[in-house]
């Protein structure tokens, strides 16, 4: 019997976290942080079955790309000690 766990946990600035970098982990995949000028590559990490962004109809088709929305996300919030996700 296969066991399912759910963890919510904040990334803040404050506490030295990167939203695009934990994006990146989380969907294994390979993402550009604008903010930081930083490439962060999970691409070997195994263990990701699907990853989806869900948006409403209302908000740009471009904001489905992983990349440019957590860029977005870094962007437009200013305080070194965000909370970003």
């Amino acid at each position: 019997m296969a066991l399912y766990h759910f963890s919510v946990r904040h990334v803040s600035r404050g506490k030295g976290q990167m939203v695009v970098a934990s994006a990146a982990y989380i969907s294994g995949q390979r993402i550009y942080d604008g903010y930081y000028n930083k490439i962060h590559d999970y691409t070997s990490k195994s263990g990701v079955v699907f990853t989806e962004i869900l948006t409403p109809e209302y908000v740009p088709e471009r904001m489905t790309d992983r990349e440019i929305l957590w860029n977005e996300v870094e962007h437009v919030e200013r305080n070194n000690k965000a909370q970003l996700a």
